[in-house]
C-alpha cells in the first residue's frame, strides 16, 4: 500500500512535466533546404521512340510535380496546329494530342518543356527537359544554334521565336513563308538571347527570328520584330551524349550553352565556323563538329505610310501632334486655305518626329489642317483646339479655388537643374514661346565681382522658348544670375517672378581627361555615341576614317561607347525592312567600360570592324 502511495505522486510530477513541455510548442529544427528538382524515371512511350503512333505520351517522376505557365514555357517542333493537353496524374504528366491533330509521316519531334515541370513543395524546376520522338524510322539528329540581338542597342533578345523554313510549298515564294505559314521548326530564345533548334532534318532552311506578339508563328502584325538571315542554310552535326533507351537526354542542352558563351568571345559576322579550339575542348574530337554559330538581329520594320502616331491637347492653346517617325519636312496648310495663319506658333523638335502648336486665341473650337510632308499631302487633321465642357460644378469651382491661390506664371528651367560644367552653355527655357521682352537686362556676379549684362539671344529664330547666355565661364567659380521679375511674357500673357540662379563650376582638378583612337578602314561611315553608365548620351560624333578624339574634361565616373555603321549614310540609325530584304544598320558597342576619375588622364584605343 506505500509503495503504490508512493508511485502516484512521482508518475503525476512526470505527467505534469511531459504535459508543461507538450504545451509549449518549439520550433521544428529541420534540414536543409530542397533544391533538387524532380528526377525523371521512365517515359512511356520511352525517350527517342522510333514508328512513334501514339495520341499521348507519360512522364513519370520520383516525387509529386506541377505544372507553371506551360503556355510561354512548351515549345513543341515542328508547331502542332491544335493545342496540345498536359494533365497531373500522380507523380507523372501526361502530355495529350489534340484528336484532330495529325502528326506529320517520318518526322522527328521534339517537346521542349522548359522550366515548366516543377516539383511541388518547392517549386524546383525540371530545367532543359526534352521528349523526341519520330514518327518514322529513324531520328534526325543535326543543329542549329545562334543567338538573337536587338538591333538598336544590341541587348539579348528573349522569349523571342527562332524559326525555320523549308521551300516546299509550290504556291508560296520561298521568302514569302513567313508571312502567309507556321514554320517546320520553331524554337525560343533565352534570356541570353541563345537558341538551339535540335533533331533536324539534312535539308535546306531559311532562318528567323520573330517577337510573336499574338502567337500564331505567322510574321503578321505590324508591331511584330523580325530578324533574318540573307541565304539558305544547312543544319550541323552536333554530337550528343549517349544514352539509354529510357534514359532522358538534358546534357547536350546545356553543352550548346557552354558553346555558346565560349563562341560569343570570337563573334564578329553573322555566322563563323567554330575555332578549333573551343570545339576541341567541348567535344573532344573536332572532326564531329565544324558547325556555324548564327548571329541575328532584331527589329521592328518601319511601316513607310507616313502619318501622325498619336496627337493630343496638352494645355489650353498647347496641341501636340507626333509623327509615326522622323520626316525631312512637315507643313501645316489650314482648310479653308489661310496663307498667313497669324494665330498659330509652329514648333519642331530637333528629331523632326513631334510637332507643337501654340495659340493664345482661339478662332474656333477646332481647326482643319493639311499635313504635309514635302511635296506629299500626309493626313487631313481635324483638330479640336478647345477641350469639351464635361466637367462638373463641384469641379469648375474647385479649379477656380486653385487658381485664386495660385496665380499661372510662365515656367522657367535652366542648365544649372543637373548640374552645370564650366565648359558648357548655359540655357535658360521657358514653358511657352515668348511673346513680349521688356527693356531689362540681366544682372551677373562672379564671385564677388560684379559684372557686366551677359549678352543673350533665342537659339531658335522662329519659335522663342530658349535662350542661350553667352559668357566665358571660368573653372571653381561661384556665380548668380538675376533675371529681373517680368522680363519676358510667353504668348498667353504669363510672365514670372525674379529669378535668382546661383551655381558654382567645379575646379579643373575635379575633371579627368579621355584620348579614345578609333581605328577603322571601311567605306561607311560611322556615329559615335557616348554614354553614362545610366544611358545618359554625352557626345556624339561622326567619322569616316581612323581618327584621335579627345574628350576632354569630363565628369568622374563610368562611360560607355556605341557605334552605328551608318550604311545610307544619313546620320542617324535605320531598321530593316524584310519586305526589302534590307537589314538594320549594324551597331557595336566598345567591349570597356571606361573610368574616368578626377585628376587623371586615360588613353585607349577602340578597334572597329565592320
Amino acid at each position: 500500500m506505500k509503495k503504490h502511495t508512493l508511485i502516484f505522486p512521482v508518475l503525476l510530477i512526470i505527467g505534469v512535466f511531459i504535459f508543461q513541455r507538450c504545451a509549449n510548442p518549439v520550433m521544428p529544427v529541420g534540414g536543409p533546404k530542397d533544391v533538387a528538382p524532380p528526377i525523371v524515371t521512365e517515359t512511356e512511350p520511352v525517350n527517342y521512340s522510333l514508328f512513334f503512333e501514339e495520341d499521348q505520351f507519360r512522364i513519370y517522376f520520383n516525387e509529386f510535380v506541377s505544372l507553371k505557365d506551360v503556355d510561354k514555357q512548351l515549345i513543341v517542333s515542328p508547331p502542332l496546329m491544335e493545342r496540345p493537353e498536359l494533365k497531373i496524374r500522380g507523380r507523372s504528366v501526361l502530355f495529350k494530342f489534340d484528336r484532330d491533330e495529325e502528326l506529320k509521316a517520318d518526322a522527328t519531334y521534339s517537346i521542349f518543356f522548359g522550366n515548366a515541370i516543377q516539383d511541388l513543395t518547392e517549386g524546383n524546376p525540371l530545367g532543359n527537359f526534352i521528349y523526341v520522338f519520330s514518327t518514322g524510322e529513324h531520328l534526325d539528329s543535326l543543329s542549329i544554334i545562334g543567338k538573337v540581338n536587338m538591333a538598336f542597342d544590341m541587348a539579348p533578345a528573349e522569349e523571342t521565336f527562332v524559326m525555320l523554313y523549308t521551300d516546299n510549298n509550290d504556291t508560296i515564294p520561298f521568302d514569302s513563308l513567313p508571312y502567309k505559314v507556321r514554320p517546320d521548326y520553331v524554337s525560343k530564345t533565352d534570356e541570353h538571347g541563345h537558341f538551339g533548334l535540335y533533331n533536324l532534318a539534312g535539308k535546306e532552311f531559311k532562318l528567323f527570328a520573330i517577337k510573336d506578339v499574338n502567337s500564331n508563328y505567322i510574321y503578321d502584325m505590324p508591331n511584330e520584330e523580325i530578324a533574318f538571315l540573307d541565304k539558305i542554310i544547312h543544319p550541323d552535326f552536333v554530337p550528343l551524349h549517349e544514352h539509354e533507351e529510357d534514359s532522358i537526354v538534358t546534357d547536350s542542352l546545356l553543352l550548346m550553352d557552354s558553346l555558346m558563351e565560349e563562341v560569343e568571345e570570337h563573334l564578329h559576322h553573322e555566322e563563323l565556323h567554330l575555332p578549333h579550339a573551343i570545339a576541341d575542348s567541348l567535344f573532344g574530337d573536332t572532326s564531329l563538329y565544324a558547325g556555324q554559330f548564327y548571329q541575328l538581329y532584331l527589329f521592328e520594320g518601319i511601316d513607310t505610310v507616313q502619318k501622325p502616331a498619336d496627337q493630343s491637347l496638352i494645355s489650353p492653346g498647347h496641341y501636340q501632334i507626333i509623327m509615326r517617325y522622323p520626316t525631312k519636312e512637315l507643313r501645316l496648310e489650314e482648310l479653308p486655305k489661310n496663307d498667313t495663319m497669324d494665330w498659330l506658333t509652329i514648333q519642331m523638335n530637333k528629331g523632326k518626329d513631334t510637332i507643337d502648336l501654340w495659340y493664345p486665341i482661339l478662332p474656333s473650337d477646332s481647326a482643319t489642317f493639311l499635313l504635309f510632308n514635302m511635296d506629299t499631302i500626309v493626313d487631313t487633321l481635324e483638330i479640336a483646339l478647345k477641350e469639351p465642357e464635361k466637367k462638373t460644378k463641384k469641379r469648375k469651382k474647385k479649379e477656380e479655388e486653385e487658381e485664386e491661390e495660385k496665380r499661372p506664371s510662365l515656367q522657367v528651367s535652366n542648365s544649372t537643374s543637373t548640374g552645370f560644367n564650366f565648359y558648357q552653355n548655359f540655357y535658360i527655357d521657358f514653358g511657352a514661346p515668348i511673346g513680349n521682352i521688356e527693356e531689362q537686362a540681366f544682372f551677373l556676379r562672379e564671385n564677388e565681382d560684379t559684372l557686366a549684362p551677359p549678352a543673350w539671344r533665342f537659339t531658335d529664330s522662329l519659335v522663342h522658348r530658349q535662350i542661350l547666355v553667352e559668357h566665358e565661364w571660368k573653372a571653381e567659380s561661384d556665380y548668380t544670375l538675376i533675371v529681373p521679375d517680368s522680363m519676358f511674357w510667353d504668348i498667353f500673357g504669363y510672365s514670372h517672378d525674379s529669378l535668382l540662379i546661383n551655381f558654382k563650376t567645379k575646379a579643373l582638378s575635379e575633371y579627368g581627361t579621355l584620348k579614345l583612337k578609333f581605328s577603322y578602314q571601311d567605306e561607311d561611315p560611322l556615329i559615335i555615341e557616348m554614354y553614362t553608365e545610366n544611358d545618359k548620351l554625352v557626345r556624339r560624333d561622326k567619322i569616316t576614317e581612323s581618327v584621335n578624339f579627345d574628350y576632354g574634361l569630363l565628369k568622374p565616373g563610368s562611360y560607355k561607347f556605341k557605334c552605328i555603321i551608318d550604311r545610307n549614310k544619313n546620320g542617324q540609325w535605320d531598321t530593316g525592312n524584310y519586305g526589302k530584304k534590307l537589314q538594320p544598320e549594324r551597331v557595336v558597342w566598345y567591349d570597356k567600360l571606361l573610368e574616368i576619375r578626377a585628376n587623371w588622364d586615360i588613353e585607349d584605343e577602340w578597334e572597329i570592324k565592320p
